[in-house]
């Protein structure tokens, strides 16, 4: 059974206000309250501020997840581009670029894109347990995000220590 609105008496149902387009105008503030609100720091809306992402962890690790995939396609590719041309460009261009893999510098991103790589791989099983319908629940959540950050954190170290042992 439908309600029907109330209407006035001239047709125009009463939640539409009247007729003129006239509408009663929201109460004012008051001086005291107008001045309090130019003193008090408001943030502008919408901030970061708001959000406390320290606090969403998992927002936190799908927006990695997300960036570490579009960093291991442009740097992977980066990389691997710039191995094989200097490859065929010749010794002396391939020595070169093995010597910049061979600095600290080089050595340090050589172990962020490490560290990116076995992140990704490590949500990317997560992601996949998820597929599967498990984990979906907060302190599962958290408990496996926090497993995946050990475990790429570990395979990285593990990675650098079998690589720098086979020199």
């Amino acid at each position: 059974m439908q309600q029907r609105i109330a209407e006035k008496g001239d047709g125009i149902p009463a939640a539409l206000g009247p007729r003129d387009g006239s509408r009663p105008l929201p109460p004012q503030p008051t001086r005291d309250e107008a001045d309090a609100m130019k003193t008090h720091p408001r943030p502008l809306s919408p901030h970061l501020q708001v959000y406390k992402l320290h606090t969403k962890v998992t927002s936190m690790l799908s927006i990695t997840f997300r960036v570490f995939g579009a960093v291991l396609m442009t740097a992977g590719t980066f990389f691997f581009l710039l191995w094989i041309v200097s490859a065929a460009s010749g010794a002396s261009a391939f020595e070169a670029v093995q010597g910049f893999y061979g600095t600290w510098f080089g050595y340090l991103v050589l172990f962020g894109f490490t560290v990116v790589l076995f992140y990704h791989l490590c949500n990317g099983i997560r992601h996949l347990l998820w597929d599967t319908g498990f984990g979906f629940d907060m302190p599962t959540l958290r408990k496996t995000g926090a497993i995946a950050i050990g475990a790429a954190a570990t395979l990285s170290v593990l990675a650098w220590i079998a690589g720098l042992a086979a020199l």
